[in-house]
């Protein structure tokens, strides 16, 4: 990220001497090196070395694609990119250490803007998200599998301060907890109960890891039952 942050690989200079080939082959660099950069934050906590608003690259879709037809959808891409900008906001707005710790009202007033943006994102992205009679060639399953697995993922990010707040007043005999953040909680376990839904599903551990891969299976598919464990327990 250092060296593509040296490099300019995150802002568009409206450079039109630059071959369509290699400014392609640039921007999708760029969003394929945040993609992991946004995978890393989620896990860790820390936030990107690159705040979106510093970022005017445009969407993959945004440069003709010139590539093989083996190369990635456009259209995934663009989805794909739009949800880590999605998780470098939960990160910023809901774990990034401030000198003032800000109040619960106006934490949960950021997790409900949040889980709006989110959910706004699936319906504009994954229009047969809540329909699994939809028609797919293996290419399209594919992305939508792992898009699907991303949005539960984000939402477990996005919705998990209500259930430590509930589990924090359980564990302090207080009751400083509304309806809003059992609701929100709810969702939290809900989404841990939709990715082992969503893995379930897959009857073939070959197609499985094919979709996967396997590195995202294992950092995707055992992230959300920690949370669902703590509830039940």
């Amino acid at each position: 990220m250092r060296s593509a942050f040296s490099l300019g690989l995150h802002i568009q200079d409206g450079n039109d001497s630059v071959p369509p080939l290699k400014k392609q082959s640039m921007v999708r660099t760029w969003w394929s090196l945040h993609a992991l950069e946004s995978l890393l934050s989620s896990i860790t906590g820390r936030p990107s070395i690159i705040p979106n608003e510093d970022i005017t690259t445009p969407l993959p879709s945004a440069i003709p694609d010139i590539q093989a037809q083996s190369a990635p959808d456009s259209r995934f891409l663009d989805a794909d990119s739009e949800l880590n900008l999605l998780t470098q906001q939960v990160i910023s707005g809901l774990y990034t250490q401030r000198r003032a710790s800000p109040s619960w009202d106006y934490i949960q007033q950021t997790i409900v803007a949040l889980v709006g943006d989110l959910d706004k994102w699936a319906v504009e992205n994954i229009p047969q998200f809540h329909s699994e009679a939809w028609n797919a060639n293996h290419e399209q399953k594919r992305d939508i599998f792992l898009l699907k697995l991303q949005y539960y993922r984000l939402k477990i990010l996005t919705t998990r301060p209500s259930l430590r707040r509930i589990e924090r007043c359980f564990e302090a005999g207080i009751d400083e907890f509304n309806s809003l953040d059992q609701s929100v909680a709810e969702s939290c376990i809900q989404a841990a109960q939709d990715v082992a839904v969503l893995l379930a599903a897959e009857t073939s551990l070959t197609s499985l890891y094919e979709k996967g891969p396997w590195w995202s299976i294992v950092h995707n598919g055992t992230f959300p039952f920690q949370y669902s464990f703590s509830v039940s327990s």
